[in-house]
């Protein structure tokens, strides 16, 4: 929370009451390691708090996560000098301001400078990311609630928060269907992970309350197709359905969708389900006809087909 625009020297926030915490899964396939951070207010006091590595903070190794909690300042108890701006490096050597320790929004903006997503600092609280802000860095792919089309690790999520003026953002870090993964900083220590839900273009944050998400800052990255569903096959057919599983290899899935098609007519489209899930049943079908099935794993980037199988039905 709080932003890195001066002048500015918030006390850490309330969202250690709201968050509760729950198991992490770490995301297959991680981004390149990032440059690494420096900083202005080494001793500050002493640079506390938990550095989250690839296997909890995938692909944003050397980018440590800061918790504002530690034996000698316990939260909510230590307030940056307004002179503690950090700085933090782009992988062409340039340095740029990041915010004031330890600020959500720091986080942010030492992970985008960090990965060379902006060369200039990001101001704004943490409700004020969103638009304008984003834009003046060069972040141009946006998508207000209600609109969100996908998530990806890297992403930005900016909220307004009832407890302070000033909101909150976080970054994602772990999609596996509509099961969406946060990490947070300026919060207690065992707070750094929340979670919440995609579903119908909206995120809802599930271990917090409070929150409100004003919308999404899609990371400069290029989203790539999920890995195809496999072991396609029908476990329980009848005259009229068939209800059909498969295992699912990708980690950047939002959706399983199908289509089939009998001989080599025109394919009709299926039932879709969250990438979470590994069965559907099929219903409408035609007794006693051999259908061809295809099962697709889908994400913002596209779709990514299965290979044929067949399902026949009951006379």
């Amino acid at each position: 929370m709080a932003s890195v625009g001066r002048p500015r020297g918030l006390r850490a926030w309330g969202l250690a009451a709201a968050l509760v915490v729950g198991a992490f899964v770490p995301v297959a396939g991680a981004l390149a390691p990032p440059a690494l951070a420096t900083t202005k207010c080494a001793g500050q006091p002493g640079d506390f708090g938990s550095e989250y590595l690839s296997a909890a903070w995938p692909g944003f190794t050397g980018v440590p996560v800061y918790s504002n909690d530690d034996a000698g300042f316990p939260y909510g108890t230590y307030v940056a000098p307004s002179s503690c701006y950090n700085y933090a490096t782009t992988p062409s050597g340039k340095s740029v301001e990041s915010g004031l320790e330890w600020q959500c929004v720091e986080l942010v903006n030492r992970l985008y400078i960090a990965k060379g997503w902006i060369t200039a600092t990001w101001y704004g609280d943490g409700n004020e990311l969103y638009g304008a802000k984003a834009s003046a860095v060069g972040l141009t792919s946006q998508q207000r609630q209600g609109s969100i089309t996908y998530l990806a690790p890297g992403d930005v999520i900016s909220f307004d928060y009832s407890g302070n003026s000033a909101g909150h953002a976080a970054v994602v870090s772990d999609v596996k269907g509509s099961a969406i993964t946060l990490v947070n900083q300026n919060t207690q220590r065992s707070q750094t992970i929340s979670y919440g839900t995609f579903v119908n273009d909206k995120f809802t944050l599930n271990t917090g309350k409070g929150f409100t998400t004003i919308g999404v800052i899609h990371a400069p990255v290029r989203q790539s197709l999920p890995a195809e569903p496999t072991n396609g096959r029908d476990t329980s057919a009848t005259t009229t359905s068939a209800v059909l599983t498969w295992t699912n290899p990708a980690n950047n899935a939002t959706t399983i969708v199908s289509q089939y098609r009998i001989a080599n007519g025109a394919w009709v489209n299926g039932p879709s389900v969250n990438a979470s899930q590994t069965s559907m049943t099929v219903r409408g079908l035609k007794p006693g006809k051999r259908y061809t099935f295809q099962l697709g794993a889908k994400n913002g980037a596209g779709t990514h087909w299965s290979a044929y199988f067949y399902v026949s039905t009951a006379d």
